[in-house]
């Protein structure tokens, strides 16, 4: 059972059943890297396989959550020979990462700490549910520097806010304080820095209650929902509902409820 495991990037860390995982170069606002990128993806899987996680918190050292790019990331992207060779980096490191995360069958907690700013708002997009700090910050800055965001940011916005308010926060660049994050959607809370971890964990600690197996099965219709018509999804609900009716999970579910206790959900 895994208790801590140092990148050079990240830090990945476990309290009881939650898990959290930090992006560890304050010095550099957490901006991401190949080499960070790729450690993310590794400690994913690392969080996949541990199988009594009930949650995953994601946040950042220091005074910023992450603050997307790294100049020298962007610099090498724009001396690769190929669009080719672009679309491998993108495809394979940055948008894996980001996908990685939001695939996970654990729920995935932001904690925004501070600033996050391009593949750092990208990020926290990916998770699950996003608690900020007001000291937090989003920005997408792409098209101030002369492209768009391309980590996943332009569909999971779509989803999540809508066409207009996407288009306001991708085609201007501007900045959104915690507050109006809250109050537009794009987190589900905003709490004084010194909340922001005692918040996080409260919220893990309420899903940790749950099925495991229910929670993950919910994740994925909620996501399937988004792609397909009503009577699909009604459907595709419906066969899942028939294979968690079978499980173990809705036997001490219903046990408990009964008997006036706490579940104890295993997870195999």
């Amino acid at each position: 059972m895994m208790k801590k495991r140092q990148f050079k990037h990240l830090i990945l860390e476990r309290d009881r059943d939650i898990l959290q995982l930090a992006f560890n170069k304050p010095q550099r606002l957490n901006s991401m890297t190949v080499e960070s990128l790729e450690e993310l993806i590794q400690a994913i899987n690392l969080v996949r396989e541990e199988k009594a996680a009930r949650a995953l918190i994601v946040t950042g050292k220091g005074r910023a959550f992450c603050s997307g790019a790294d100049m020298s990331f962007i610099q090498y992207l724009q001396g690769l020979k190929t669009s080719a060779d672009f679309r491998h980096i993108l495809r394979d490191i940055v948008q894996k990462a980001m996908n990685c995360l939001e695939e996970l069958e654990v729920p995935v907690i932001a904690a925004v700490n501070g600033p996050a700013v391009g593949g750092g708002a990208e990020l926290a997009l990916a998770c699950d549910f996003r608690i900020a700090s007001e000291k937090a910050r989003f920005i997408f800055p792409e098209v101030r520097l002369g492209f768009i965001p391309d980590g996943g940011a332009i569909p999971r916005l779509v989803r999540l806010l809508g066409y207009g308010k996407a288009k306001d926060l991708i085609m201007t660049g501007r900045v959104v304080e915690a507050e109006e994050a809250e109050r537009i959607g794009l987190v589900n809370k905003c709490v004084p820095p010194d909340e922001l971890m005692t918040e996080a964990l409260s919220l893990g600690n309420r899903l940790s209650e749950c099925s495991p197996t229910a929670l993950g099965v919910a994740k994925r219709m909620i996501d399937h929902a988004m792609d397909v018509d009503l009577a699909t999804s009604l459907s595709v609900v419906g066969f899942a509902q028939a294979d968690l009716l079978k499980s173990a999970a809705v036997e001490e579910g219903v046990r408990a409820f009964l008997e006036k206790r706490k579940p104890r959900f295993e997870v195999k």
